[in-house]
């Protein structure tokens, strides 16, 4: 496809090029509704019951190719934040930022968390073999036997977990990640779903959030709103992933998008039945599966996007159960045991430690750990089986042995009896961590690829944007004149709501309040001659072919009743209507 080089417009469809569409001479202006300078005239007076009245509409193109458009943050700024939460971007994916918030934790001296709830969780997480304490765990027995057999606790714990070193830490960063990825960030509602335009719901990637434009406008300011806690509509409530963020720096204040538009930029005329006036309809939406020129490259870029995205300051909160767990003592039901902690509710620190517990034992490999003394006698033995169920033996009267438990049963224990140091009450552990300067380990060229490939593949994403920043809907019209592309048809098309243009706050200009949609044969409004079309990846409408002689009857949105008489044509792109009012 050929376009021509070097030629800008403003945003919208390009305000510069409409303008001077103003400024020319117009052959299809209607006269009903403007004047001979091409401003839009006050529509009539109500049409009176009975009162027939004439009115032209014109199908009319002015089609720009390879026109580029940039939206910059001060315009996006002025679009209503709905629309802007209506495009979608991405979805950001969380594994870069969780890892390195671990990083960030473990690498933090305990001493400058600020309560003993937050030092517990540090020590938690930053557990190794060789700082594990028993004292108060199942496994309390170990001390004794150890100083039986002149071994340190310590030391029989390494060799239980298999730990090559035993200043590593009990849970890996990278189990650690994928747990709260899936188990708090992945059960939020909000990091599961996001709504499209339409209403309906769209899964989100995996471990991730969604981005839209309207995140990148304000900054991502509303990110603990939406990633708080929040109702699941059974009872329960997910505590949320973050309880506050600032300073996310994603995007720079040179921001700016640019695409390149090919489109038809003049709107649809239609009929404001209730004054039998001529109005206009924004044409965008019905075009916007072939605005774009996919073909090209160059057709969206993207600038202003911090090279390496972080963000500033965020705290989060890790949530424990109000009780306490005891581990199973029983290998029933598989393959997890009968253990409490499994039926919590995910999101909580007791279920999630026992999960990265569990999936750490799938590294693990069956084995026994057994210790002799000098003279070659046998005193102590702990197995772990194929399914990582560990049994303690001890000989010649050195001691009564641990019951025997699953391991993730037996780390899961250390991690809760560590959180209540300090003789932290029960339910009180509840850990707010504030953590500063975190990448979210992205490059600014990969959100560009990501939201490229996004918007190609869904443009209609664009549709309410491209109208909101090309605004030309002009009165209140019922339904609009348009000729398909490629044939020499004549078709009404009935409004539909998303063509009623939106308000600074969001809101529609007026409300749709058509109790019978679409046109008809009888008076009563009871056989429909329309169906729905959708036209150019724009949204359905229902249409109907008319031809010179047509009778059909339509009800306006104050729900007046109209006959309308399809007149002669004055010219191939025109046609002229005759409305009488009924009732």
């Amino acid at each position: 496809m050929s376009r021509p080089a070097g030629r800008t417009i403003s945003l919208g469809v390009f305000v510069s090029v409409f303008t001077a569409c103003a400024d020319a001479p117009d052959p299809g202006r209607d006269p009903d509704t403007e004047s001979d300078d091409g401003a839009t005239s006050p529509p009539g007076p109500v049409l009176a019951t009975g009162e027939t009245r004439e009115v032209e509409l014109r199908s009319l193109t002015f089609d720009v190719q390879g026109f580029e458009r940039t939206l910059r943050l001060a315009d996006l700024r002025e679009v209503p934040r709905p629309i802007l939460d209506d495009v979608w971007l991405m979805d950001l994916n969380l594994t870069g930022f969780v890892n390195n918030a671990l990083a960030q934790i473990a690498a933090t001296p305990p001493e400058a968390f600020p309560d003993t709830a937050a030092r517990n969780l540090h020590r938690l997480l930053t557990m190794t073999p060789n700082n594990v304490a028993l004292a108060g765990t199942s496994l309390e027995p170990l001390v004794q036997l150890s100083r039986s057999i002149g071994i340190a606790p310590q030391d029989a714990v390494a060799d239980l977990m298999q730990a090559v070193d035993g200043n590593a830490p009990v849970i890996p960063t990278d189990i650690a990640a994928e747990v709260m990825l899936t188990d708090l960030i992945a059960t939020h509602p909000n990091a599961q779903f996001r709504r499209a335009p339409d209403g309906s719901l769209l899964p989100i990637a995996a471990r991730s959030i969604p981005v839209r434009l309207g995140d990148v406008v304000d900054n991502f300011a509303r990110l603990a709103q939406t990633f708080g806690p929040i109702e699941l509509g059974d009872g329960r409530v997910h505590p949320g992933i973050i309880d506050a963020a600032s300073g996310f720096a994603v995007v720079e204040d040179a921001f700016a998008m640019t695409v390149k538009v090919d489109a038809n930029a003049l709107p649809y005329k239609g009929v404001d039945l209730d004054r039998a006036s001529v109005a206009s309809v924004n044409s965008l939406g019905s075009q916007i599966d072939h605005v774009f020129p996919l073909d090209d490259p160059e057709w969206l870029q993207v600038k202003g996007l911090v090279p390496d995205p972080f963000i500033s300051q965020v705290t989060v909160q890790i949530r424990e159960a109000p009780v306490f767990y005891p581990p199973g003592d029983a290998r029933e039901p598989a393959p997890y045991g009968n253990a409490g902690v499994w039926q919590a509710e995910p999101w909580l620190i007791e279920p999630m430690i026992t999960k990265m517990a569990y999936q750490l034992a799938a590294r693990m490999s069956t084995d026994c750990v057994v210790y002799e003394v000098a003279s070659g006698a046998e005193v102590f033995r702990a197995c772990m089986d194929d399914t990582k169920w560990v049994t303690f033996e001890t000989f010649n009267n050195v001691g009564m042995p641990p019951a025997p438990k699953y391991i993730w049963d037996i780390i899961g224990e250390m991690a809760q009896v560590r959180l209540h140091d300090q003789n932290l009450p029960e339910g009180t552990a509840n850990a707010m961590l504030t953590l500063s300067n975190l990448s979210l380990r992205i490059t600014a060229e990969s959100l560009t690829e990501q939201i490229r490939a996004n918007i190609a593949a869904n443009p209609a994403a664009l549709r309410e944007l491209a109208e909101a920043t090309n605004q030309n809907t002009r009165g209140e019209a019922d339904f609009y004149y348009h000729r398909p592309p490629g044939v020499d048809e004549d078709w009404l098309a009935f409004i539909d709501p998303s063509d009623i243009p939106r308000d600074a706050s969001g809101a529609r200009v007026r409300p749709d309040t058509y109790a019978r949609p679409g046109f008809f044969a009888d008076e009563a409004l009871t056989q429909a001659l329309a169906a729905p079309v959708v036209r150019g990846g724009g949204v359905a409408h229902l249409e109907m072919r008319i031809a010179p002689g047509l009778v059909f009857f339509c009800q306006d949105a104050q729900g007046g009743v109209f006959r309308v008489t399809v007149r002669d044509k004055p010219s191939r792109q025109r046609v002229r209507l005759a409305i009488t009012r009924l009732r």
